[in-house]
């Protein structure tokens, strides 16, 4: 699960349990080839969504003891191994995890909320003290998560309710806490994030459960979906754009198919099949597609 890249793309970071015991480790595999490292190796403890600072030398990550209820977010040093918890909370209700280090490596975004997703909250937190700032408007009782953050660190992408009964996507302005919200709906919506170039920004928009995936121009405030046929459309990863912007890494399925992961492409182009999930005999496109 939750496969993520180290800055020089030397290696890949992924959680696993044993027999679906849901208590993560997280192993680093070369791409080059080789076996995996097992970096956490806690049976007792579960380790989920790695993180990595801009210079690969710290990874971040949630870490939950089956003995507690709370979760909180440590980190670790990729050269000597050394652990430590960045945050330390006593709300037993409450868990932490991590989204994305800043540009200069001194500060962790990442969201804080209760185990029942009522309520949850954007922070700041300061990488050599743990100082975590509040970043987030909006109260306790309401959605407001940051799912990524510009590479200047001037926006955050954040998914809300506090505005509406269905999430919503925006952009969060971090130095004066207004919210722009990207496409306004009675559909629930979900921030995803920003291209490689900081020009646009990946959001999902779920209307009665078949999701679309579409691009919002930073610049002019339009949107404009992928090109992909109808269904069940998922961006994969926290990092889900190729490199040079152009495709993105998703899971596609529908009536007329299984699930199989595909290149979509962000403008002209044909869309990349990378996987063929079901059986020979079945021909997608002998099938009748469905409709809402």
């Amino acid at each position: 699960y939750e496969p993520t890249f180290t800055p020089d793309g030397r290696f890949v970071a992924y959680t696993s349990d044993v027999g679906g015991n849901e208590k993560y480790d997280i192993d680093l595999v070369p791409l080059a080839g080789g076996d995996p490292v097992n970096l956490t190796n806690t049976p007792d403890v579960s380790e989920p969504n790695p993180v990595f600072s801009p210079d690969g030398g710290l990874m971040a990550m949630s870490r939950k003891p089956i003995s507690d209820s709370q979760t909180n977010i440590w980190l670790i040093d990729l050269k000597t191994k050394a652990a430590r918890a960045l945050t330390h909370e006593a709300d037993p209700t409450q868990q932490w995890s991590p989204v994305k280090f800043s540009a200069d490596g001194r500060y962790l975004f990442a969201n804080r909320g209760d185990v029942n997703e009522i309520g949850a909250s954007g922070w700041r937190i300061e990488i050599a003290t743990g100082k975590a700032e509040k970043i987030t408007p909006g109260d306790d009782h309401h959605l407001t998560v940051i799912n990524d953050v510009s590479k200047d660190g001037r926006l955050a992408a954040v998914s809300s309710n506090q505005s509406s009964p269905q999430t919503q996507a925006g952009l969060l302005e971090l130095s004066t806490g207004k919210v722009t919200w990207l496409a306004p709906s009675p559909w629930q919506q979900g921030a995803e994030a920003f291209s490689p170039d900081g020009k646009s920004l990946l959001y999902v928009v779920n209307a009665d459960g078949r999701t679309t995936l579409s691009l919002y121009d930073l610049a002019t405030g339009k949107s404009r979906p992928l090109s992909f046929p109808p269904g069940l459309d998922t961006a994969q990863g926290s990092r889900p754009f190729t490199p040079d912007g152009q495709g993105v890494l998703i899971s596609h399925q529908g009536a007329n198919s299984p699930l199989d992961y595909w290149i979509a492409p962000t403008g002209a182009g044909e869309a990349k099949r990378l996987t063929h999930f079901a059986a020979d005999s079945l021909d997608a496109r002998a099938l009748p597609a469905s409709s809402i």
